[in-house]
């Protein structure tokens, strides 16, 4: 996703970092946000990213730089979490919201508060890894983050058909049966109980699902408002099933692509040989346990489009 802008200066007022509850100054965190990532009037951040919404039940961490009116000035986010990779499940915290007040940028606040936050990181989340996205590269690679994982996308006309008959009913919009196959899902953040409330409260995302004999089949979601537009970024189930579900999607959504890891691509039956893949570099990632990941690479992890903080 979009990060707000921040390079780093010296501050030129009074300002200390804490660790605040997330609910704490939700309100006036929520229009620092807006403002900095420049949502349109009527429109929130969380409604994308609800995950940061601390009323969708997920643990949040949440760093909050204030000057001595106690105006909130510079902010990070942060959650933990276990991800499945190829080779072997790892604990990861996944950071985002990385913003500052417009009119208080290029003061490094946003410096401040990601040093404070990333101390935490190293020696209190216990975590494997810790993982962020945006383009602010130079910032990061400060604090030891690299560029690394592989992303790969297509478009969604090089999708061939099911290779056998496949009959069901189309469905758009949010299933609650749509979490329970995301919960089986072989790669990516591993779901539970908590997930539910924040997955099922993005606003801006086109979830279609294929419907059989009163089960969901196969599942997509589309776009997620200001982030992957026009990508097809979840998707799982029976692969024929699925196959079919796509064909149906590309024929009324023209100019469609598709992002996955290449072994499930492949598995899929998505990406054949001959076919034109991108490859992508997938996150920013800074190792934090070299006995658990000697090698982050080696690792093959995936993150869905919905896992992205």
């Amino acid at each position: 996703m979009r990060l707000a802008r921040e390079q780093n200066s010296t501050a030129r007022v009074s300002v200390k970092v804490r660790k605040e509850d997330a609910a704490f100054g939700f309100e006036e965190w929520s229009k620092l946000i807006d403002a900095a990532f420049l949502i349109p009037a009527g429109y929130s951040f969380v409604d994308d990213f609800p995950v940061w919404d601390p009323k969708n039940g997920a643990e949040i961490h949440r760093w909050n730089l204030r000057d001595n009116q106690s105006t909130l000035l510079s902010t990070v986010s942060a959650r933990v979490a276990y991800v499945q990779c190829e080779q072997k499940k790892i604990r990861v915290v996944l950071i985002g919201a990385v913003a500052s007040l417009p009119g208080h940028q290029d003061q490094g606040y946003a410096s401040q508060c990601f040093e404070t936050a990333i101390k935490w990181v190293e020696t209190k989340s216990k975590a494997d890894v810790a993982i962020l996205w945006g383009s602010e590269t130079k910032f990061y690679s400060r604090y030891g983050f690299d560029l690394g994982g592989e992303q790969c996308r297509m478009q969604l006309e090089q999708v061939t058909a099911p290779t056998t008959e496949v009959m069901g009913t189309i469905e758009i919009g949010w299933n609650p049966a749509i979490f329970d196959c995301m919960t089986n899902r072989s790669l990516g953040i591993k779901l539970g109980d908590s997930d539910v409330s924040w997955m099922e409260s993005h606003k801006n995302v086109l979830w279609c699902s294929l419907k059989k004999n009163k089960e969901i089949v196969a599942y997509t979601a589309i776009g997620r408002g200001i982030d992957l537009p026009k990508i097809v970024h979840e998707w799982g189930g029976d692969p024929e099933s699925l196959k079919f579900l796509l064909m149906k999607i590309r024929e009324k959504i023209p100019g469609l692509s598709i992002i996955g890891p290449r072994s499930l691509l492949q598995e899929y039956g998505l990406a054949v040989t001959g076919q034109e893949i991108t490859k992508e570099k997938l996150c920013l990632f800074k190792v934090l346990n070299r006995s658990k990941v000697p090698d982050f690479e080696q690792l093959r992890a995936w993150f869905w489009g919905l896992d992205g903080a």
